[in-house]
This record gives structure tokens, C-alpha cells and sequence, in this order.
């Protein structure tokens, strides 16, 4: 099953970065050369309350967040969706996201590492699960 995953995230970004391009004048498209290599990958298990604070990747060039389980309750009302735009709360900016993703099971999003994001909470008796990565641009 990881295999496949993973095999099936690797075709999803393939497709991504084909139809992004490149472009040398810009600064996340002048880095795509089609091809990535992962940078780190793990999983999340968020229970009741449970939600990830505005941050960005440093160590990556594409982020990612692939959802594999959803409680019923994510989704209506904003409930564990995925927030961009939202900087870290100590910089103390109080700005409204400028998009917020509602997540489905399988469920891949892709976006910039340096793009802050984080998810906003939920209540539930089951575990939202996902599994992300960071990827870097390979020459």
C-alpha cells in the first residue's frame, strides 16, 4: 500500500509540474524542471481539537497534504480544513486566509513550502489522518 501511494503521489506531481511550467522569471516556476525529489515525508494523526499552527517549510520547495481518513465532521463549517495565507499568530498580523481548502479522503493538495498554512480545528471521535511531504527541485 505505501508503494502504491507513493507511486500515485509521484504521477500527481509529475502531471502538476507539467502543467505548471517554467518560467525563469519567476520565483517558484524557475525552479521547476519537472523533476523532484522527495525531501521528508510524514504522517498525521490529529484527534478532537486537534490542529496545525500557521507555518511554512523551509526545507522544501513543494509541500504537500494528502488526506487518507476524514471524520464526517471535517469539512462543513471549515472544520479541519487547510488554511493559506495565515501567518505564524507571533507576528501578531491579524489577516483572514486567503484560501481555505476543504479536504476529501484521497485528497491530494500541493503548494509552495514557503506558502504558510496550517488547519483549522475540529470535533470528533475519529482521527483525521494524512500523510505529507516536502519535496525539492531536482537539476
Amino acid at each position: 500500500v505505501r508503494q502504491e501511494l507513493r507511486q500515485s503521489i509521484e504521477r500527481a506531481i509529475a502531471t502538476t509540474l507539467a502543467d505548471l511550467g517554467h518560467d525563469p522569471k519567476h520565483p517558484f516556476l524557475r525552479r521547476n524542471t519537472g523533476r523532484f525529489a522527495f525531501a521528508g515525508s510524514w504522517s498525521v494523526r490529529l484527534r478532537s481539537e486537534g490542529f496545525h499552527i500557521s507555518h511554512i517549510h523551509p526545507g522544501g520547495w513543494l509541500s504537500s497534504a494528502c488526506y487518507i481518513a476524514l471524520p464526517a465532521e471535517v469539512g462543513p463549517n471549515d472544520a479541519g480544513a487547510l488554511a493559506f495565507g495565515i501567518p505564524d499568530a507571533e507576528l501578531g498580523l491579524d489577516l483572514s486566509p486567503r484560501r481555505i481548502v476543504t479536504p476529501r479522503e484521497g485528497m491530494l493538495v500541493l503548494f509552495p513550502s514557503f506558502l504558510w498554512h496550517g488547519t483549522l480545528p475540529f470535533e470528533s471521535e475519529a482521527a483525521r489522518l494524512t500523510v505529507a511531504f516536502d519535496a525539492s527541485a531536482a537539476d
